[in-house]
């Protein structure tokens, strides 16, 4: 099984919707990357690497902040990290009320 950085689809699709981004043929982003993940195994390639060989992806990766660059590329800290910090509100948030 390829390692997790190789393959970061949740991460991809959360990108994604949030870019509101849809592909012409595959539809919403999930579906995207379902299609892309299944390539790369095939191919034993990253993920990134066959969802950039998509004009369509390309495209709008080549808009993407660089920090989701990072984060596809496989540097998941930067993703992880938001989700703790926002956790760590969630709690302070819950615990005052």
């Amino acid at each position: 099984m390829k390692p997790v950085r190789e393959f970061p689809s949740e991460a991809m699709v959360t990108i994604l919707r949030g870019e509101g981004w849809t592909h012409s043929k595959y539809g919403e982003g999930h579906n995207f990357v379902k299609e892309m993940s299944r390539a790369a195994k095939s191919q034993s390639l990253p993920l990134l690497t066959v969802a950039l060989t998509d004009s369509e992806f390309s495209a709008v990766y080549d808009r993407l902040l660089m920090h989701k660059r990072h984060i596809l590329s496989g540097n998941l800290e930067l993703y992880v990290g938001d989700s703790r910090e926002r956790a760590r509100k969630n709690l302070e948030y819950a615990r005052a009320i």
